[in-house]
């Protein structure tokens, strides 16, 4: 069964090799035109979408599409959600094999690129989107636009984890002074420790650690260092304190907006009526100059090797980024949302671009230009989901912080021995900037 497997993923890897000499209308420099259907020159084929996520958006991005445009489209789904991880390897190249644009997690994109299945975007596109809908901001266009020095997505979304408050507070100079906060609320507070989620909520710990995740030069990875160790214990014993656990973003949002809780680590969810009702301040000890982490789960829009309807891709995709009628989609979608920095007309629209405490929040913070890669590794989902399941048992108290640690290196090491560790030197090099 293996050997089926491994020929089938091989035959489709050949395919897109040999299709990419028909396909170089994915360049800027030869533009495609959208092909008629067979028998009626007026026919127009459809534009053909990858998604990679939640199923149920699916339905709204067709609404929010149609709404604009008759060109019409067809949407396959790779249904991956943050309880249930797949590993996405073979189904990405099954999938980027007839399909012209792909939404993917920020995660996959090394992986999609390593593989040849998505294509630079070239200068201009980038150029033209920014001033059709703005201009990314810094951290948002250094974390998730460019590998490698080259234009390869469309940032979709990048929503962040922020301290909120029913009242007002100062803001929090470090973890330890924010479990003490979390010990004076008598425990009235929580923060993302859901399946799926509880490794963002640690890595959020991790961002002034100096050595990120990996050696740069041989790939080992140092979560076995004593700061990556001290920053889980702490949270372990923060989260000892939480009268409510378990709990995403978006329900710790919900549990202070309803004043269940006093305060949290959190994201609003789809469709906040009011963004205002909460303190929405930075994360805990994170000063201003600090690197920027963008969750490994936001959403971006590439373009496929097979892409056969160049312009109308490029259509879409801007579209989805931030264009004209896609508010209502962006609204109701968990994880899309808003990328670039605001233009005049747009402010002058929606008052709330001004006005939102989180979107203030988000706003300072993408306008750093400094960044740290997430979990952009060949296969990053694995390698988060390993994360994932042992920070919960450590939370759960099923061992020690170390433990949980020392087992997520020893994981991640078997990872790197299968994908290949020469790779994802290449690749970690790469999203950390290091050329040759």
């Amino acid at each position: 069964m293996q050997h089926v497997e491994y020929n089938r993923r091989h035959l489709l890897r050949a395919s897109l090799a040999c299709g990419m000499g028909v396909v170089t209308g994915c360049h800027d420099s030869q533009p495609s035109q959208p092909q008629a259907a067979s028998g009626d020159s007026r026919a127009p084929i459809a534009l053909r979408i990858l998604y990679v996520g939640d199923p149920n958006a699916v339905p709204i991005i067709q609404r929010g599409w149609s709404s604009v445009s008759e060109q019409p489209i067809t949407i396959q789904v790779v249904p991956l959600s943050r309880q249930e991880i797949p590993s996405l390897d073979d189904l990405l190249v099954d999938g980027y094999s007839k399909c012209d644009v792909a939404v993917i997690p920020l995660t996959a994109l090394s992986t999609v690129f390593h593989e040849g299945l998505a294509v630079d975007l070239g200068d201009a596109f980038p150029r033209t989107a920014s001033e059709a809908i703005g201009e990314l901001y810094p951290a948002v266009q250094n974390a998730s636009a460019t590998l490698g020095g080259k234009n390869v997505a469309l940032p979709l979304g990048a929503k962040q984890l922020c301290f909120v408050a029913g009242d007002s507070v100062e803001r929090i100079d470090s973890w330890e002074a924010y479990d003490d906060l979390v010990q004076s609320w008598d425990g009235k507070a929580s923060e993302p420790t859901a399946k799926g989620w509880v490794a963002a909520s640690y890595l959020a710990r991790c961002t002034t650690i100096r050595d990120w995740l990996f050696d740069r030069d041989t790939f080992e990875p140092l979560l076995s260092q004593p700061e990556y160790i001290d920053a889980l214990t702490l949270m372990v014993k923060t989260c000892n304190r939480y009268r409510i656990k378990g709990q995403t973003p978006s329900q710790v949002w919900a549990s202070v907006s309803q004043g269940e809780l006093k305060g949290g680590l959190a994201m609003p969810p789809d469709n906040a009526l009011s963004l205002d009702v909460l303190t929405a301040l930075p994360l805990p000890g994170k000063p201003d100059s600090d690197r920027v982490l963008l969750d490994a789960f936001s959403p971006v829009a590439t373009m496929a090797a097979t892409c056969r309807q160049t312009e109308i891709a490029r259509q879409f995709m801007i579209w989805l980024s931030g264009g004209e009628g896609s508010e209502s989609v962006r609204s109701q979608v968990f994880g899309l949302g808003r990328v670039r920095m605001p233009t005049l007309i747009a402010k002058q629209a929606d008052a709330n671009l001004s006005t939102s405490a989180y979107q203030k929040t988000l706003a300072a913070e993408f306008s750093n230009p400094v960044t740290l890669p997430c979990l952009k590794v060949l296969q990053g989902e694995r390698y988060y989901s390993v994360l994932d399941q042992q920070v919960s048992l450590a939370i759960a108290g099923g061992c020690q912080p170390q433990d949980a640690l020392l087992a997520t290196c020893k994981e991640w090491n078997q990872l790197t021995q299968q994908i290949g560790r020469d790779d994802q030197c290449a690749v970690w090099k790469e999203v950390n900037g290091i050329r040759g």
